[in-house]
């Protein structure tokens, strides 16, 4: 049986955490706004010409080729209302405000998330035996009362604050992290309600609006490839709780939507292949790397991210 208040969820309560993430986050990030570009900023963004006009940016990005066009949309999106200066060349603030709201978004999502996963791990009938065994009304009930509520806006403001995330919210072509990011969690989470649903036709309508943030996801940028892999880890841990059978039942029920994405990530990497042939640029004058160099250098990112 589910905590009290995931039964009874109280919408005021969800609107003050949320608004706790979103005025904490911003408040951090605000004084960044007037920061120069840098390093891939100048030709992705300052010198960039594709993202000036909308005719430019349609024949120089094309949806599901590998070429990050939700990322370069917005960029467009950035310099066709307001994001520009003198010689029409783009400006940084409305750039880094986007940045901003995104990654607090972010921190809101993982909260909801946080909130949804965590409250099935805690017990009604505990909860109620706490309440009797405790006469006085005091933090010890509070906390016990709301602790799904208290575990997620932590998670939320961890997620939001820490410095590992500092690059990807002030250096501005690095939103192609937060907005795959977005896309992975909203699809995440509607993973999570997809079954049950309501009816057939619910059922449908979530399996196609995952399938649509699945593909936003990867045209942001290509880690986000993996995220059915993800919807599985979170099925196995929370949704089925560790048990074997239990999981495979859930996969048969969620299985179109598995399928889906997978062939999604199928046609995707063999669109890459044709869009990166030969060797990369790694930026920063390094040239000339091979496909196989670049994956051996993520193991040092992963040792990073582990400290």
């Amino acid at each position: 049986t589910l905590h009290p208040e995931l039964e009874h969820q109280s919408p005021l309560g969800h609107i003050i955490f949320c608004l706790i993430i979103a005025i904490v986050t911003i408040g951090v990030y605000i004084n960044t706004i007037h920061y120069p570009f840098q390093f891939d900023d100048l030709h992705r963004i300052r010198d960039n010409r594709n993202i000036r006009t909308y005719s430019d940016f349609r024949q120089e990005y094309q949806f599901f080729k590998g070429e990050r066009f939700v990322v370069n949309f917005t960029l467009w999106m950035n310099y066709a209302f307001g994001s520009k200066g003198l010689n029409n060349i783009p400006t940084v603030e409305g750039m880094h405000i986007f940045n901003i709201l995104i990654h607090t978004a972010n921190g809101i999502l993982v909260y909801f998330l946080a909130f949804m996963l965590l409250g099935r791990f805690i017990n009604k009938n505990d909860v109620i035996k706490f309440d009797k065994d405790n006469e006085r009304k005091g933090l010890n009930l509070f906390f016990n009362r709301y602790i799904s509520y208290l575990l997620a806006v932590f998670a939320g403001l961890v997620f939001a604050l820490h410095p590992v995330q500092t690059e990807s919210v002030t250096y501005i072509i690095t939103r192609s992290e937060l907005l795959a990011t977005f896309f992975c969690l909203l699809a995440t989470i509607l993973y999570i309600k997809l079954v049950p649903s309501k009816s057939l036709i619910s059922f449908v309508i979530k399996v196609i609006f995952i399938s649509i943030l699945y593909g936003f996801a990867i045209e942001s940028k290509e880690w986000a490839l993996v995220l059915p892999l993800l919807f599985l880890v979170v099925d196995f841990i929370f949704l089925s709780s560790g048990n074997g059978k239990r999981f495979i039942k859930r996969v048969n029920e969620t299985g179109s939507v598995l399928l889906t994405t997978g062939i999604m990530a199928a046609i995707f990497i063999y669109n890459l292949r044709n869009t990166y042939r030969g060797d990369l640029d790694a930026g920063f004058s390094v040239e000339g790397v091979t496909h196989w160099q670049y994956f051996l250098s993520q193991f040092n990112v992963l040792i990073y991210y582990i400290k």
